[in-house]
């Protein structure tokens, strides 16, 4: 939820840079604060004591073959764009993709203290909740950056007036999230994904008509938005929930990672196909009209991704809601809702980063 808000602040600080100085300082913001992390981490994070005292080594292979793997696979989907799938990049990029997850996986079975321990997979609240933020990831970035490119290049927007104008949406994400919290013992997260990922695949489906000719925000774009921000804001913590339900407490923080990852991953694979075939769709014509067709079948494609979501959502296990008439706060009815929710707190921190 605190990703989320800072997601709020991003918009406007975002486009107050790129209007300002330039949209290079969007990246080059990170770097002071990623250095700042990382001295605040080397400085006041405690060592943990879960392992008996013994330090784990850095899994150097695991890490280069899973980051090298997964940025491959992002190069080769945006470059079919410029170079078409045919081309020797495109098909060198995807291989070159195919052999380092492959090494990965053959590397996680090998080793006797994995990055990622396969077996974890086999819990089924992890693996459905990974679907369902591997899809959320697909949203939540391609939404956003779909929305930017409409209100610069259609609605004639500044940078700092289009991150202004997708603040609504966003705020709406962080209220949900709230909201979330007293529905999940309500309706479980089953129900409450699913009643998260319909609204935003039907906001999502409302862009697909906004006009290419006289435009207005108010109008056309407004309500879809806060569709979609509400539908949104329901998705992240019934995933994390589910994800953490049933694990040992040592593994929480490795279904958190997994999941995290998921959504990281969706947003940077599922981002590059939609861009791929919005431009495919769009052709190299700088119509207007061409190039909101190709806005048209990226969104239409991102609802059938929130219908997706919504149809994994069925397969979660029925973790969260809790009994009619349970003990109290101090009963064991109540603990196994209360340790889900804690452990969620590395992930939502991390939502939208």
């Amino acid at each position: 939820m605190q990703g989320l808000g800072a997601a709020a602040v991003g918009m406007i600080l975002g486009g107050l840079l790129t209007a300002e100085l330039s949209w290079r300082w969007v990246f080059f913001v990170n770097v002071p604060l990623g250095v700042a992390g990382l001295a605040a981490t080397t400085a006041w994070l405690l060592p943990s004591s879960g392992n008996g005292g013994q330090r784990r080594r850095l899994d150097l292979p695991d890490a280069l073959t899973i980051t090298l793997g997964t940025g491959l696979l992002v190069y080769g989907v945006s470059a079919a764009t410029e170079y078409g799938w045919g081309s020797a990049a495109v098909i060198a990029s995807l291989a070159g993709s195919a052999v380092m997850l492959a090494a990965f996986l053959l590397i996680e079975r090998r080793s006797s203290h994995p990055l990622v321990r396969l077996g974890i997979f086999r819990h089924r609240g992890l693996s459905v909740a990974g679907v369902v933020m591997l899809c959320a990831g697909v949203l939540m970035t391609a939404t956003i950056f779909f929305l930017s490119l409409y209100f610069q290049q259609v609605l004639g927007y500044s940078a700092l007036r289009a991150g202004l104008a997708m603040v609504p949406m966003t705020l709406l994400m962080v209220v949900g999230s709230f909201v979330c919290r007293a529905l999940v013992p309500v309706l479980g997260v089953r129900k409450l994904t699913l009643v998260g990922a319909l609204p935003t695949a039907a906001g999502l489906g409302w862009l697909t008509a906004v006009p290419a000719q006289s435009p207005t925000y108010l109008v056309h774009v407004l309500g879809p938005t806060l569709l979609i921000g509400a539908g949104l804001g329901l998705i992240i913590l019934p995933a994390t929930i589910s994800a953490t339900a049933g694990l040992a407490p040592h593994e929480a923080g490795l279904a958190s990672g997994v999941i995290n990852m998921a959504r990281q991953i969706g947003g940077a694979v599922g981002l590059a196909a939609l861009v791929t075939a919005a431009s495919t769709a769009a052709g190299h014509a700088p119509d207007p009209v061409a190039i909101v067709h190709g806005y048209h079948v990226a969104l239409a494609a991102d609802a059938g991704v929130a219908v997706l979501a919504a149809a994994a959502a069925l397969f979660l296990p029925a973790a969260g809601k809790s009994a009619p008439r349970a003990a109290g706060p101090g009963s064991p009815a109540a603990a196994p809702l209360r340790q889900d929710s804690a452990a969620t707190s590395e992930s939502s921190a991390g939502v939208h980063q």
